[in-house]
């Protein structure tokens, strides 16, 4: 009040005013309220000014000591600055004032909470947050609904407060996709102590897994936190599934994984899959791996449900005693021998180790399709399996079987022939992957393949066209004449539209070997500007040192 301390008496002359300018943020102020002295009367006429509306005439229905007679400012007003003048002689002992806390029955949280999207959101939260746990609790019932604008305000408000409850709900606003940059950051800012929260709702809100990766905490710690989502439902699982196995291979890199292990939880799904993650995040000499293989044995033992066997094939490849079980049942023997996938999954989880070649042979006479197919993807690359694979690419029965032994057979050059003879094959499955591992087989005879396949008008257009990719790919720049012989001989607009396309990917084949001969070839043809940006598309990216 400007005209003096508003808990002494003070009297007033007609025309004479107090003045009050509140700085209440996000608290609106509702009334003012004036009490008379002791002995005396207060004005009974007043005029009621603000400097956000009209003046309004005021009359005290009683003035006499005791009690206090409150002024209400019109619904809605939000004023900087209210004057009361006096239209009357009269004395003031005290001037108060009630705000919109004070006018709500549920002491003003629902009007702070509706002010969380103002200019004074921040400071409204963190006065919501200042009444209690009806406060707290209030915000975090509202939190799912907010606007984006207010729910980013109210994570940091929650956060701030350090209190379990509300870092909880918190880490559970990571599930709005508008919110979750917001949440994180407040959360990491929070530090150790939020993880506790964290990790108590990581198997409803796999994103919170992020927020522990994040933390300085020792990797026994913050693995710890990703336990719950061992067992979460399977779309909550699989969406957590990344980060924790990215999670596992840095703790690995740190010998830091052996306690994953040793504190799994004794419960299914989440012991097999705890095993099975590790495995597939470990590198295959990590010493931690045969302790996986030890303990999914020992669970091996008893287990009878498919998933539960199925999780328990790669971490028990982790040892040598653990292959050659496997080894066993990929050979048809032991539990659960008699179940195709079962046998899949083994030569596939074989396939990370190089003394399971033997294994992985045998299970390329298995009498199922896709369990030869597995085992044949299995043997990528290892010389001691050319010859079978060799076969099983001129003489098994099922296409996939031989599209999988042509892809293994890609990176060895002593199989440049087998893979050439099977672009003769009948299934088109086969000759696509034959030309597919050709694009990579470092046997100098293959490009002179390609291009003759690439020219063979009795082949199908669509195969000739991955034959001419299949060239760029290589990068040889003996192809150049074959392609430019292409773009020549198929350039011409009189054309089908399927030849032409052909001509097109021979051109830009030879930009991406080697640039300056692609772009001679349009100079002397006299190409459109459609035909020049492709070969300048084509030239980007292109062979190194061309």
């Amino acid at each position: 009040m400007e005209d003096g301390d508003p808990r002494r008496a003070q009297a007033l002359t007609a025309g004479s005013s107090v003045t009050l300018r509140p700085s209440l943020g996000p608290v609106s102020l509702r009334a003012l309220e004036l009490t008379a002295p002791p002995s005396g009367e207060l004005p009974r006429r007043w005029l009621l000014t603000m400097d956000t509306g009209a003046p309004l005439a005021v009359t005290l229905p009683s003035t006499r000591s005791p009690g206090r007679l409150r002024v209400m400012l019109p619904e809605g007003a939000r004023p900087s600055c209210v004057a009361l003048v006096a239209l009357d002689d009269g004395a003031v002992a005290e001037l108060g004032w009630m705000t919109s806390l004070d006018a709500s029955g549920d002491g003003g949280i629902a009007a702070l909470l509706a002010a969380a999207e103002g200019v004074d959101g921040d400071a409204a939260l963190r006065l919501a947050l200042s009444l209690g746990e009806r406060g707290e609790r209030a915000v975090i019932e509202a939190l799912p609904t907010m606007s984006v604008l207010a729910a980013r305000r109210a994570v940091r408000a929650l956060a701030a407060t350090g209190r379990a409850e509300a870092i909880t709900a918190v880490a559970r606003a990571l599930a709005r996709d508008e919110v979750a940059a917001a949440a994180q950051e407040a959360l990491e800012g929070v530090g150790a102590p939020a993880i506790a929260g964290v990790a108590s709702v990581v198997a409803e809100v796999p994103r919170a897994l992020r927020v522990v990766a994040g933390m300085r905490l020792s990797w026994a710690v913050r693995l710890g936190a990703a336990v719950p989502l061992l067992g979460a439902p399977d779309e909550a699982w699989r969406e957590g599934l990344p980060t924790l196995r990215a999670m596992l291979s840095a703790a690995a890199r740190e010998n830091s994984a052996r306690p994953w292990v040793e504190g799994l939880p004794t419960s299914e799904p989440a012991r097999s899959r705890g095993l099975r993650v590790l495995a597939e995040a470990m590198g295959v000499d990590d010493p931690v791996m045969a302790l996986a293989a030890e303990r999914a044995r020992s669970q091996w033992e008893t287990a009878t449900e498919f998933a539960t066997r199925w999780r328990l094939l790669s971490p028990m490849a982790g040892d040598a005693q653990g292959r050659a079980a496997l080894g066993e049942l990929l050979a048809g023997r032991g539990p659960g021998a008699s179940d195709a996938d079962l046998r899949a999954e083994a030569a596939r989880a074989l396939g990370r180790f190089a003394d399971a070649t033997d294994a992985l042979r045998a299970g390329l006479g298995d009498a199922v399709p896709r369990v030869r197919a597995a085992s044949a993807t299995a043997l990528r690359g290892r010389a001691a399996a050319v010859e079978a694979l060799r076969t099983v690419l001129a003489d098994d029965g099922w296409p996939t079987v031989r599209a999988a032994a042509a892809a293994a057979l890609a990176p060895r050059p002593e199989a440049a022939d087998a893979l050439a003879s099977a672009l003769d094959a009948r299934s088109v499955l086969v000759v696509r992957a034959a030309l597919r591992a050709l694009s990579e087989n470092p046997a100098t005879t293959v490009t002179a393949r390609l291009v003759a396949f690439a020219q063979d008008g009795s082949r199908a257009s669509l195969l000739r066209r991955e034959a001419i990719d299949a060239v760029a790919t290589r990068c040889d720049a003996g192809a150049l004449a074959g392609l430019e012989a292409l773009a020549e001989t198929l350039g011409d607009t009189a054309l089908p539209a399927y030849e032409q396309d052909l001509g097109h990917a021979a051109l830009a084949a030879m930009a991406h070997i080697d640039a300056g001969r692609a772009r001679a070839f349009l100079q002397r043809s006299e190409a459109n500007p459609a035909a020049r940006a492709a070969v300048e598309r084509a030239a980007r990216g292109g062979c190194s040192g061309r």
